[in-house]
């Protein structure tokens, strides 16, 4: 039997952002068309009001603002797990309770993690981020 080849784990860059891009359009942009752009706020040369989400994020990836880790088989991105620090995603959900209750903040979040949904229960997750991101 043939073994399957294994999965490759690569940063979210502008060269890897056109496979990133393709698999959040194949989920219509994931999350109702989040474009895993919502907890990040403007930086100094973007803001997102004025692009669409995929061309946001683009930018922000482009200005290193916008962090990922994509799961490759072969030339496709079929996961991701966006992470980075409070400056670069500020927007979470409870914000008043974590503020007021956090006396060490992580100097990083997760805030998004999403696997194609023909690679689910195949074990992406467990295989890559319960080793890699620990």
């Amino acid at each position: 039997m043939a073994q399957a080849q294994a999965h490759v784990i690569k940063p979210l860059t502008p060269e890897t952002y056109p496979a990133w891009l393709a698999l959040a359009q194949k989920h219509n942009g994931v999350w109702g068309g989040c474009y895993c752009s919502y907890f990040h706020g403007d930086t100094q040369n973007t803001v997102k009001n004025e692009y669409d989400r995929p061309t946001f994020k683009q930018r922000l990836v482009a200005e290193g603002a916008a962090h990922a880790a994509l799961v490759f088989d072969g030339d496709a991105a079929i996961a991701w797990c966006q992470y980075g620090s409070p400056d670069e995603l500020p927007g979470i959900y409870h914000r008043k309770q974590y503020d007021a209750g956090e006396t060490r903040p992580a100097p990083w979040r997760i805030t998004c993690f999403f696997v194609d949904r023909d690679h689910r229960r195949s074990g992406v997750a467990r295989e890559h981020w319960t080793v890699r991101l620990s």
